[in-house]
């Protein structure tokens, strides 16, 4: 049901209501007269229902006078239905009595108004309709209710009027949300000469805003104008000042309309039926789709349509065959269309979307049949972000092209068209792939101005088949315009080149495109832009097989020509040797493209190459510089002759060519060492090699690689290395290296080289470049090369001087793979080195027949067998990203350092007086490893200390040097020792160690250093703090602390070769107590026993300080106190001696080995025994002077000479006692005693 029916069934509701007013008030007027009226209210309401016919309510009814009609007012009039619900109420009604009611024995009123109220309109489950509970669905005259007596009493009315009042829409078989209209305002004026209607309503604020409408039919005039002139005799107007359509969808059907809308329609009315018509639509933010699956539609910011013509002509005849009107002499409809920032979508037509920011037309439309229809358009005028077109034209269907698109016969122009939108306006009657290659290459470009015409079957647009007729036309000027021509990579996935900035003039007829350049462009995919000069371009054919060509000048860099081989698609057509080259400098070229588009791997190109002084490279080869010639370059490969340029340092020429009939170039010249050196990036080429080299160079390309072989007798070149690899300039060798090069990414280049037969390489580059060689076999001497990845060295020599090749495997180390994670390098990691000689030479220190095997594992696992006649084991670290791992591991079996005769040079070394090793700067050695040492069996100049272990690490600080772990251990003793190396500003060494001795004599023994002492044992404990070493020997560096327990011991056999390995302990003096006469039995010639030897020590910069020494012996007991000076060699030192008178015979001590001040002990026991008689009871002395002359003193002031000689040392001899007497007594006057240990020459 349309929105007019609906609205002229609410109207007529109205009515029906204002009809029961009316028979309510003739009801009153008949039976009520007077101001008690409302007596009669029951019978009043049994005549309403009666005239309603259905049940009717009021609760009052009064009635007063206006003018001579009777005017009647009733309270809350409510109209129920047959079970006594109220359907519709009315809280006023207003009615004045016609006077005509008298004539026509009815109720008539002039006037019947009613206010505020609520209408309710209702659609059943079953699709019946009611309003205010009136059934008003029903079409059959009989039971219409637009048809019943009811309704033409409404009609026969003078006025009705409806205020303020609301109508309530219910739809119960949608299901929908209820729609409420309000501030509906109706008036009906009914007349002899007919009717007139107005209406004004507010939508639901979800559907719209404020209708009005109004109609008009009269029925006098009417029926003149059918008579004398086809004439409307009515009209209806109707507008509405905004309204949602889509809103509306909930309720009713609507078409697919989106967007706020206002609107004007004026409908014609003759005979009851619609005749012609004028509309007016605008909008904002409109959309239109239509109702089939099309997707056809528009969409519009702004939107204007004005159209007038006979309802016929736009088919609504169709679907209201009732109400609108046929035949007459109006055929065509005009309208006018003008909308701002749209967009048109026309699939069914094989368009895309188009974008309409300005879009103004004039149009008529003709329909001469059911399958002849024309539409004509004039100033058409469309403007978007594409461009400007401006047409007239016009086109047709009829009966022959009824199962076809029609004709068209269009011309107008471009204006600022871009050139890359073409594709998209091409409908789809163009074929598919032509759209699709449009719409790829045409990347970029603008049409200034251009002409166009298009004539012909819509069907065979562009006509470039055969037997197609028509014509499609494009003439004008393009600017910076950019064509894609290919649309599918090549075989390597590469893109094409792209044609780019072309200016110049474009001609298209039908499917052949013409494009003639001043300028523009090849670029390629990173940007590099090879110019164009003149230039003619084609493309012909572009629907079914298109073919491009391109002919003019083009100039452009070096590297930008060589990527155009390397970078493009064009890498497939030209040989596989071309994309390996690189260079620089300027280069021109005439070129010749054809590309088949549709077999793209067909395409051909030619060019004549001008370097002009330019730079050339081939893959990993050096560059070439200053190239002067020309090369021909074509898809088949290239040819020189008499090309001549300086690579590595030197002239070179060349000659020869590849392509399909040459394969080899030859080359001669000279390089500099130096050059090669800054090519490979290797210091060592730098370092090594010098001066310059002669050479020829036969280079062979063939599929998938090359071959290079290069000869010289490295005459002027000089080798910086050891034997046996050294060379002068002046001296020859024969050389040949060769170099095979692939030209696949997954295959290495293969290096080799041999040196007179002191040197053999093999090496294999790197993919990645870094390093520069991937694998590399080195041999040198009688070795052989050992296969395996990485780098591998053998060598094989009769000598080896490792501190002449120590700098080198240095420079190596660092010229391989991760020296530092990020820095590039020339070797790569090196894997197994196997190295055999028959000397090795370290400082004063040398190995016999060595050999050494290292292996690197899995994760840089490093591992190296040593063998020799002096050492025997493994030494193992690990590096992850060129940093040690957990330390060097060092497990030997055996390792002997220097011999006996080596430490007459380290005693030299002491004596003199160098100069102190310098401090390393503070962190400066934050970085030394972590040490894991054990050596079974250490010999060190000689002396044989037993099996040695230290593990050492960084502290966390890297401030420290922490030694967990120090153990020397033998069959007679052990010592084990923690502490750390300091690396601060104050460096340095600091140590807590304890010796256990279990056989003192034995331990001597052991270390090969004499047979001084018999058995003994103890433990000597010691925390030291040694400033600056182990850099400087200092011993004003030296503090701490020390302590002494030795049991049960014999000094024996002292002699001056011990005294002077013993140097610190001054056992010189003991030999005088062993030469005093003082027991006949002769038992102190068999040495000197001690019981115990005890006592702590302070030591700070160099003095050692004891409160607390003693030594007990069955001689004698000695306490001895002071300072001793190691930094000086001085004593400061006092005694007490207490003789063991009980004595009896017990051998006297020979020799003492532990400390110098226990040393001195002895030699104050030799003062007090040579008169044991006399010093039957304690006494004191002092002892000063240096380590070598130590003088004493007793506590009285007397001094002592020692000076016997050793000869004498049994009772033997009767005046060995009063000799000494004399001697001490001629001694007393100077009041001390200066030993004299040159007299101990000769002692036992």
């Amino acid at each position: 049901m349309s929105l007019v029916k609906l609205a002229l069934r609410v109207v007529l509701v109205t009515a029906i209501v204002a009809y029961f007013v009316v028979a309510a008030g003739l009801l009153v007027t008949r039976y009520y007269v007077l101001p008690r009226i409302d007596q009669w209210r029951p019978d009043i309401e049994q005549a309403l229902s009666q005239a309603v016919g259905t049940p009717v309510k009021f609760d009052a009814i009064t009635a007063d006078w206006y003018g001579l009609n009777a005017n009647l007012t009733l309270s809350n009039l409510r109209i129920l239905d047959d079970q006594g619900v109220a359907q519709l109420g009315i809280p006023n009604t207003q009615a004045i009595v016609s006077w005509r009611s008298l004539l026509s024995l009815q109720p008539v009123f002039r006037y019947i108004g009613v206010e505020d109220v609520i209408v309710v309109a209702r659609r059943a489950p079953d699709g019946s309709v009611y309003v205010g509970g009136f059934d008003v669905s029903s079409d059959d005259d009989d039971t219409s209710f637009w048809q019943s007596a009811t309704m033409r009493w409404l009609l026969a009315q003078g006025r009705l009027n409806v205020e303020d009042s609301r109508l309530v829409v219910v739809d119960q078989q949608a299901g929908s949300v209820p729609l409420v209209f309000q501030d509906i305002d109706i008036t009906a004026d009914n007349g002899l000469l007919g009717h007139q209607l107005d209406v004004r309503l507010t939508l639901p604020q979800a559907l719209g805003g404020r209708l009005e409408m109004a109609a008009q039919i009269d029925s006098v005039a009417g029926s003149l104008s059918r008579f004398l002139v086809d004439e409307p005799d009515g009209y209806v107007y109707a507008s509405i000042d905004e309204f949602y359509p889509q809103a509306f969808g909930a309720w009713v059907p609507v078409p697919d309309v989106q967007g706020s809308f206002a609107t004007r329609l004026w409908l014609d009315v003759q005979g009851g039926q619609f005749t012609n018509f004028s509309v007016t639509v605008a909008g904002r933010d409109a959309a239109f789709a239509a109702n089939d699956k099309s997707a056809d539609g528009a969409a519009f910011e702004q939107f204007q349509w004005r159209a007038n013509g006979p309802l016929a002509a736009i088919g609504l005849h169709e679907a209201l065959p009732d109400l609108v009107k046929t035949g007459g002499s109006l055929s065509r409809v005009s309208s006018s269309l003008t909308v701002a920032n749209g967009q048109l979508r026309l699939p069914s037509a094989g368009m895309n979307p188009i974008d309409a920011d300005q879009l103004s037309a004039q149009v008529s439309v003709g329909l001469n049949g059911p399958d002849d229809m024309d539409v004509r358009v004039q100033d058409l005028t469309l403007a978007n972000a594409d461009g400007l077109v401006t047409a007239r034209g016009s086109w047709r269907l009829d009966a022959a092209s009824a199962d076809r698109a029609g004709v068209l016969d269009v011309q107008g122009t471009i204006a600022r068209f871009h050139l890359f939108r073409l594709f998209y306006y091409m409908p789809n009657t163009v074929d598919a792939d032509a759209r699709q290659w449009m719409a790829r290459a045409f990347k970029f470009g603008r049409v200034p101005r251009a002409s166009f015409q298009i004539k012909g079957a819509v069907d065979d647009f562009p006509y470039g088949g055969a037997g197609q007729t028509g014509t499609f036309s494009v003439n004008g000027n393009v600017q910076d315009v950019t064509i894609d021509y290919a649309n599918e990579p090549g075989d390597e996935g590469l893109p094409w080149p792209v044609l780019t900035d072309l200016n110049g003039t474009l001609d298209l007829l039908n499917d052949r495109i013409g494009l003639d350049v001043s300028a523009g462009a090849l670029t390629l995919p990173k940007g590099q832009r090879v110019t164009l000069g003149e230039m003619s371009g084609k493309l012909v054919d572009f629907e079914s097989n298109p073919v491009l060509t391109l002919n003019g000048q083009t100039a452009a860099s070096a590297q930008t020509y060589l990527a155009l081989f390397d970078d493009t698609a064009l890498k497939d057509i030209a040989p596989a040797f071309v994309s390996e080259f690189s260079g620089k400098g300027d280069w021109e070229m005439p070129l010749s493209l054809k590309v088949p588009l549709n077999e793209l791997e067909q395409t051909t190109f030619e060019g004549k190459l001008a370097l002009n002084g330019g730079e050339l490279a081939y893959a990993t080869s050096p560059a070439l510089t200053n190239v002067q010639g020309v090369a021909l370059l074509s898809d088949k490969g290239f040819e020189a002759d008499g090309l001549s340029a300086t690579v590595l340092g030197g002239e070179v020429k060349l000659s020869g060519g590849v392509n399909d009939k040459l394969d080899t170039v030859k080359a001669t010249g000279k390089l500099s060492w130096q050059e090669v050196g800054k090519y490979t990036q290797s210091g060592l080429v730098e370092q090594l090699l010098s001066g310059d080299l002669s050479y020829e160079v036969t280079a062979k390309v063939q599929e998938g690689g090359f071959d290079v072989s290069v000869v010289s007798d490295l005459a002027g070149t000089g080798i910086s290395l050891p034997a046996p690899l050294g060379l002068s300039a002046p001296q020859t060798a024969a050389t040949e290296i060769s170099f095979k090069g692939s030209a696949q990414e997954n295959q290495p280049d293969v290096w080799r080289a041999s040196v007179a037969n002191r040197l053999s390489l093999s090496a294999n580059s790197s993919a990645s470049g870094s390093p520069f060689f991937s694998d590399v076999q080195l041999a040198i001497g009688s070795a052989k090369p050992l296969s395996g990845s990485g780098l591998t060295v053998a060598a094989q020599l009769p000598s080896l001087n490792l501190d002449e090749w120590m700098p080198v495997i240095d420079k190596l180390r660092g010229e391989m793979a991760d020296p530092t994670p990020g820095e590039s390098s020339a070797l790569p990691s090196l894997k197994v080195a196997q190295i055999k000689a028959g000397k090795v030479i370290m400082g004063a220190n040398n190995l016999d027949d060595v050999t050494a095997d290292l292996t690197v594992g899995q994760g840089r696992q490093y591992s190296v067998k040593l063998g020799s006649a002096q050492t025997n084991g493994e030494v193992h670290w690990a590096l992850d990203n060129g940093k040690l791992q957990d330390g060097f591991h060092v497990r030997l079996d055996r390792l002997a350092i220097g011999n006996a005769s080596s430490t007459d040079a380290a005693d030299k070394a002491k004596a003199d007086k160098k100069t102190p090793s310098a401090l390393p700067e503070p962190g400066q050695l934050s970085d030394l490893p972590a040490l894991d040492i054990e050596i079974k069996d250490l010999s060190l100049y000689g002396a044989r200390l037993g099996s040695f272990k230290i593990r050492g690490k960084n502290s966390a600080d890297n401030k420290q040097w922490q030694i967990s772990q120090l153990d020397i251990i033998n069959p007679h003793g052990q010592l084990k020792a923690t502490g750390y190396c300091r690396f601060d500003s104050n460096p340095g060494v600091k140590l807590d160690a304890e010796m256990q001795i279990s056989d003192l004599g034995a331990m001597v023994q052991y270390l090969d250093q004499g047979n001084e002492v018999r058995k003994g044992r103890g433990t000597i404990k010691a925390n030291i703090n040694w400033e600056r070493l182990p850099w400087q020997f200092d011993y004003a560096g030296l503090s701490g602390t020390a302590e002494l327990d030795l049991q049960e011991g014999v000094f024996d056999h002292v002699s001056s070769d011990s005294a002077r390995v013993l140097e610190l302990l001054s056992m010189q003096s003991l030999n005088r107590l062993l030469s005093a006469n003082i027991n006949p039995d002769e038992s102190f010639a068999k040495g000197f026993p001690w019981s115990s030897i005890t006592g702590t020590f302070d030591i700070t910069k160099g003095v050692v300080d004891s409160q607390n020494l003693t030594v007990n012996s069955p001689v004698a007991t000695i306490s001895l106190e002071g300072d001793s000076n190691l930094v000086d060699e001085t004593w400061d030192l006092r005694a007490v001696v207490r003789p063991n008178l009980d004595m009896s015979g017990t051998a006297l001590a020979t020799g003492f080995l532990v400390n110098p001040i226990v040393g001195l002990s002895a030699l104050v026991g030799q003062y007090l025994l040579r008169n044991p008689v006399e010093s039957a009871l304690s006494q004191r002395f002092t002892v000063g002077g240096t380590w070598d002359k130590p003088v004493i003193s007793d506590g009285s002031g007397d001094a002592n000479q020692s000076g016997q000689s050793s000869g004498s040392t049994s009772g033997s001899n009767p005046n060995a006692n009063s000799q000494s007497q004399d001697s001490s007594s001629a001694n007393k006057a100077s009041g001390e005693t200066e030993i004299d240990t040159s007299d101990l020459q000769s002692g036992n």
